[in-house]
């Protein structure tokens, strides 16, 4: 039997309340197609021990029981999977957004919130998280493109658009000019 990392049985978790139901949902419209939504995902995996990758409902998951050192405890799991600083504090962003609707609901004592709230992230541990691509790299990227398609992609996000933003584009966002110059309206 699995126990979730708040001590929960999967097969002993109260059911989520409508109202809370209703939250959470709100919640995961607002963040739908973000990596926000990834995050509360990866949450909901960690709070009900779920394999890496299954598909889990964060609508099963109490979230308005949600305290200070549940969290905590989530946090100490994740670091000891080795998860890095960045995606702990981008899990973290997603289950406070969850908290934030569920206050805002007025399904969040006061105390209980500012306590989730106050819980603070993971210090990142020097590494870097990037670097500049340097110009004979972005050529050999543009050279390695299979298709115009691909390299429109690699340009993108060359120019600094996010994944995200490429992702969402479409082709009526896009501008050029009969000199051939051109931009992107997101």
């Amino acid at each position: 039997i699995s126990h979730g990392y708040w001590g929960w049985r999967m097969s002993s978790i109260v059911p989520t309340s409508a109202p809370v139901v209703t939250a959470v949902r709100e919640a995961l419209i607002l963040h739908r197609g973000t990596t926000i939504e990834s995050s509360i995902k990866r949450a909901t995996r960690y709070v009900l021990d779920a394999e890496d990758g299954a598909d889990v409902d964060p609508l099963s998951v109490p979230w308005d029981r949600l305290t200070a050192p549940l969290l905590k405890t989530l946090i100490k799991r994740m670091r000891v999977d080795g998860l890095a600083p960045q995606t702990i504090n981008h899990t973290l962003s997603g289950i406070r957004s969850i908290v934030d609707v569920l206050y805002q609901a007025g399904l969040m004592e006061s105390l209980q919130y500012q306590g989730v709230k106050s819980v603070k992230g993971v210090k990142s541990d020097g590494r870097e998280t990037g670097r500049v691509i340097t110009p004979d790299e972005q050529t050999k990227m543009m050279a390695a493109a299979a298709s115009p398609r691909a390299k429109a992609i690699i340009a993108l996000l060359l120019w600094g658009l996010r994944r995200i933003e490429v992702q969402r584009l479409n082709i009526g966002n896009i501008t050029q000019d009969e000199d051939g110059t051109g931009w992107v309206e997101l």
